[in-house]
């Protein structure tokens, strides 16, 4: 089932301001906040209205304050705080008539979506974060560190041997064409991983739901079915890898004959 496009709204806090409101997915369907990364505001994510009608679930994003057409929110004289937007997303889901919800925060949204968790657990059934920032108290040692050196190894044992093999044998003239080619293949290929593994995560999960499991079962077994399908690619992208790249067998040098030179005669 397709998306059935979105509907933007207004909603207006207790202390007089409007937020700007996009609700799109199936109007009857289980409350989904989509809380979007900073800065950006709320605009059309055809992907993910098509996703929420598939799911029965009707997809609420916004534009934080001061983003799009929402009022911005004079500063507290502490600074401002993550938790300080729990007022405005408990005003819209009030405004809408949601009694209880999910929500999950892409990027910057992410800390977001854990401050309505725990502020709104009455209400707030799940939430999950999609490429959150980590703790603004965090230590770089122990929760940066670690993640920036793994991605550092894989990328160092990866990236420059592919591109030293696509790059062999390549003429000068062809070397910007080849090297082009390489960085297109990557955006492509990963774009059409992500493609995949994202319909086996939406037909698992609307599966699922059609065989009587919960909204909450079903994401997660959708979930489960795309890592599944991306750790078993990933094995055997490595068996191909070790079996199809190996090195060439060079010829053993043959011995080379000297060259016998007839004397040169000495002028008299």
């Amino acid at each position: 089932m397709v998306g059935m496009g979105s509907e933007r709204r207004t909603v207006t806090t207790d202390d007089g301001r409007t937020l700007e409101v996009l609700v799109a997915g199936n109007p009857g369907g289980y409350p989904w906040l989509w809380v979007p990364g900073t800065p950006s505001a709320a605009v059309d994510y055809p992907r993910l209205d098509d996703l929420a009608t598939r799911l029965d679930l009707r997809l609420v994003s916004w534009s934080r304050p001061g983003y799009g057409d929402s009022s911005a929110r004079p500063l507290p004289p502490d600074g401002p705080r993550i938790v300080d937007d729990v007022p405005d997303i408990e005003a819209i889901v009030d405004a809408l008539g949601m009694d209880e919800f999910v929500v999950v925060g892409w990027s910057g949204g992410g800390p977001r979506a854990l401050a309505c968790a725990a502020v709104l657990s009455d209400r707030c059934r799940a939430a999950a974060t999609l490429a959150g920032l980590a703790p603004v108290d965090a230590r770089y040692v122990v929760n940066v560190l670690p993640a920036a050196v793994v991605i550092g190894i894989g990328a160092g044992l990866c990236f420059p041997p592919t591109m030293t093999l696509a790059m062999t044998g390549v003429r000068p003239s062809d070397a910007g064409l080849a090297s082009g080619l390489v960085n297109t293949t990557a955006q492509v290929g990963g774009a059409i991983g992500l493609s995949i593994l994202t319909t086996v995560s939406t037909e698992r999960s609307s599966s699922l739901r059609e065989s009587g499991s919960g909204l909450l079962d079903a994401l997660t077994g959708g979930y489960h079915a795309a890592f599944w399908i991306a750790a078993v690619l990933i094995v055997a992208a490595l068996a191909t890898a070790l079996t199809v790249l190996r090195p060439a067998r060079t010829a053993p040098a043959q011995p080379v004959e000297p060259i016998e030179q007839e004397p040169v005669p000495v002028a008299a």
